[in-house]
């Protein structure tokens, strides 16, 4: 670290140490999304010191995401919403770098597809079809990271290609009051401290690996598995009812047109796993489909409270993975 970095990050240094700030800043991350989780999680990274954050939005910024505090009010409404944010980054952080990416050539969606396709504010343009990743854009970045609510045909798609290239993943996303991670690691090493006391101080840390599932393996517990003493969260059920639905019609469930469908699915859910009806939740499950945004609807306000906490809980995890703390 230099002598400028040892000094901005000196209360940092003592918390984690010079060897994870150095893993920092050597670390490069990608984010795809323009939206308020993405602006959280990037201004959280930058302040951290994470060496270097991309952004992915060609969006313009006269059609920001609501939330997206990182786009000023004296941008240019037609520059992208990506190089509004590198902008505000590079100036909390003159230490890190930033830069505005692009994914390259994107297959268009087809005719069928094309208006389910259309992608809301904080949705890159370039992600809105069928994702294509490029290995040669993936070899020069640790991680990535999307925001934008993909489709399950993009998700498996980078996935693929993060596997592929050996590079960890996010794919997390706010859908109004509720928020929810998929993270693949591959298989990862990190160092595990002994706990706490003078004891623990002189023992040496143990370096632990874990593999993770890809994410149909991940989605893949049945509802009866995941009740009793230590029950899994309800919102996994639901997210696995709303990839059913999309798995089926060939689109996220959006709106309340989409209620009554997505209950006959947990339903059968439900009856095919062995579980009592009502085992998913529906009120939940209402919720994550009616806050769902459309090219054309307007972001919950519960959003932006939500992206803030969500934020900073990935931007640690994130944090903890590039430096292998945790």
């Amino acid at each position: 670290l230099s002598k400028e970095e040892n000094t901005v990050y000196d209360r940092q240094l003592r918390v984690w140490g010079h060897e994870v700030q150095s893993r920092l800043s050597a670390a490069r991350v990608l984010i795809i999304g323009g939206d308020s989780l993405a602006a959280e999680v990037a201004k959280n990274l930058v302040l951290a010191g994470v060496g270097h954050v991309g952004l992915v939005d060609d969006t313009p910024c006269s059609q920001v995401d609501f939330g997206n505090f990182l786009v000023t009010a004296d941008a240019d409404p037609s520059s992208s919403v990506s190089h509004a944010c590198i902008r505000t980054l590079s100036a909390m952080n003159p230490l890190i770098s930033c830069s505005s990416v692009s994914l390259g050539q994107q297959q268009q969606p087809t005719p069928s597809t094309a208006q389910s396709s259309a992608a809301p504010p904080g949705v890159p343009h370039q992600a809105s079809g069928n994702l294509h990743i490029d290995a040669a854009l993936l070899a020069s970045w640790d991680l990535v990271l999307s925001t934008c609510g993909l489709s399950r045909a993009a998700v498996d798609s980078l996935e693929s290609a993060c596997a592929s290239a050996e590079k960890q993943l996010y794919v997390c996303e706010v859908v109004g009051p509720l928020a929810y991670a998929y993270v693949h690691l591959g298989h990862h090493t990190y160092t595990e401290k002994a706990g706490q006391g003078q004891q623990a101080a002189d023992a040496a840390p143990a370096v632990r690996e874990v593999a993770y599932p890809r994410l149909l393996e991940a989605l893949s517990r049945p509802v009866s598995q995941c009740m009793g003493r230590r029950p899994v969260h309800p919102l996994y059920q639901v997210l696995r009812v709303a990839w059913q639905f999309e798995e089926v019609h060939g689109r996220a469930p959006r709106g309340e047109l989409d209620v009554g469908p997505c209950h006959a699915l947990a339903e059968e859910i439900e009856a095919r796993e062995g579980a009592p009806v009502g085992s998913i939740s529906r009120p939940m499950l209402e919720t994550l489909v009616c806050s769902a945004r459309g090219p054309h609807t307007e972001p919950s306000l519960a959003a932006a409270p939500v992206a803030a906490v969500a934020g900073g809980l990935l931007a640690n995890s994130v944090i903890r993975t590039v430096s292998k703390a945790g």
